[in-house]
């Protein structure tokens, strides 16, 4: 589980820097739950961007 929580830290840090339109609180929720979050959830529910496509630009 750490490693997803590691993973997950990474990524809003990412999101944060890079992605104005960032919903951090709702970021944070993610943090606080027992099952790691798929993929769609994460761009759906904190306005992320997928970091995949960010970098191919």
């Amino acid at each position: 589980m750490e490693k997803n929580r590691n993973t997950l830290e990474f990524l809003e840090t990412w999101e944060e820097i890079y992605n104005p339109g960032f919903k951090v609180v709702e970021s944070e929720h993610f943090k606080n739950r027992q099952f790691t979050p798929s993929v769609s959830e994460w761009v759906e529910q904190s306005n992320a961007i997928d970091a995949r496509r960010a970098l191919i630009r």
